[in-house]
């Protein structure tokens, strides 16, 4: 969402700024650097560079300087989203709806950028947040249940900053092809991150015997959905607490022997 946003705003711009570029080494790396940092994918940027080749407009050592600089911002992409920048994503997600939903189609494609990062910084602090637990306690702690307790813990404070911006993604996922495949992605994510949390649930040996690895999953994953964090504290005003003791009780009795 964010790559094809930009590209339909700055496209032309940033194929011209890239072409500017080639004439000198270090600017050819800078331009690299930038055009990667703004399309999040230093892919797009290979793909513009192997246009301009096509045509004869480059030579090895400016094309190769190009990539380097990508490289660079790749990396510097990874090191800006390792820090707590999570709050700003419910901004940027409703400054993007606000411009997407104007008439003109360059502010429209501008606010499919912003949703896109708000959504993308949303799925990567969800991912950290469900496997946090798993990892940092997974040798702390010890039985099934007590595991379960502390995953509560982290769900609930998750569910508490995220559920809106997710409600607002299983929305948008119905009528646009971008946010439905952002939601797949973040759904297999979930996923593979409760597949991993019942493997080491498994290690302990308190999995119900009609349970595999794989159905004690299906079971976490349908348990940590957000919309149940909605239903029950916000449409019944459960208290946190309360969900996470719902939480672990409604889990244990299903995937753990009694």
């Amino acid at each position: 969402m964010v790559q094809t946003g930009v590209q339909r705003t700055f496209g032309p711009r940033l194929r011209s700024f890239l072409a500017a570029a080639l004439s000198n080494r270090v600017k050819a790396a800078g331009a690299g650097a930038a055009v990667t940092i703004a399309l999040q994918s230093s892919t797009a940027t290979g793909l513009m560079l192997t246009a301009f080749s096509a045509g004869g407009l480059v030579e090895l050592a400016p094309a190769l300087s190009v990539m380097l600089g990508a490289n660079i911002g790749t990396t510097v992409v990874v090191q800006l989203l390792s820090f707590d920048v999570v709050a700003l994503a419910p901004i940027l997600v409703l400054a993007g709806v606000v411009l997407f939903r104007r008439a003109q189609e360059a502010t429209k494609d501008f606010g499919r950028v912003l949703i896109g990062l708000g959504l993308m910084l949303t799925a990567l602090h969800q991912f950290l947040a469900l496997l946090g637990p798993v990892v940092a306690d997974s040798r702390a702690l010890s039985g099934a249940r007590a595991k379960l307790e502390r995953y509560a813990v982290h769900l609930a404070e998750t569910h508490a900053r995220q559920a809106p911006v997710m409600l607002a993604l299983a929305g948008a996922a119905t009528a646009d092809p971008d946010a439905a495949a952002i939601w797949r992605k973040n759904l297999t994510e979930r996923r593979h991150g409760m597949a991993m949390f019942a493997a080491d649930l498994a290690v302990s040996g308190e999995l119900r015997p009609e349970h595999t690895v794989e159905t004690a999953a299906d079971v976490l994953w349908l348990a940590m959905d957000f919309r149940n964090w909605d239903w029950l504290v916000r449409e019944r005003g459960w208290s946190p607490e309360r969900f996470r003791r719902w939480y672990v009780d409604t889990v244990a009795a299903a995937i753990l022997s009694p």
